[in-house]
């Protein structure tokens, strides 16, 4: 369905309970204006947390307002929270390709980005996830991001990432 056929769902987001966390998950593909739209898209659904992966100028201010706090700036895959959003930052499992929040409510979230291309960080970031789960394995875990995967359930066709997803 093509994103023009989408929009008039954009107003028919259900409000949220004060006590819930919204979590927006969008890959930007390095781009201002895909940026300056999840800005947009952050603010009309209220979005709290948004899982960022390859996000213009990473590393230097996205462009996100004074009321958010970009997390693990020099990541690919970035959180942007709201301020005001209770959550502490595990920096140990921070990467380059990782970001990871343990949020007020006991739960887990990583934010990933996998290359599409690439095997040594594969390799790498798996590793992450496995520590993570492996810490954190009494609490609910919530993996977002890019994984470039391809699997016959969401997709036409399926690679090696989409069996192991």
């Amino acid at each position: 369905m093509p994103y023009q056929d989408k929009k008039h769902l954009l107003n028919k987001m259900p409000s949220q309970p004060q006590l819930k966390t919204n979590i927006l998950q969008l890959n930007v593909n390095k781009s201002n204006r895909a940026t300056s739209e999840a800005i947009v898209l952050m603010a009309k659904w209220k979005i709290d947390i948004a899982s960022i992966q390859e996000p213009w100028a990473f590393g230097k201010n996205i462009g996100f307002p004074s009321d958010f706090k970009l997390i693990n700036p020099k990541s690919k895959a970035p959180f942007v929270i709201r301020k005001g959003t209770k959550f502490s930052e595990l920096e140990e499992f921070n990467s380059e390709y990782t970001t990871a929040i343990h949020l007020h409510h006991n739960k887990i979230i990583i934010s990933v980005y996998v290359p599409p291309y690439s095997t040594n960080q594969i390799e790498n970031i798996y590793a992450t996830l496995e520590g993570l789960i492996q810490k954190y394995n009494t609490k609910t875990i919530i993996m977002t991001g890019d994984w470039n995967a391809r699997h016959k359930d969401w997709d036409v066709r399926t690679n090696t990432r989409g069996n192991i997803l």
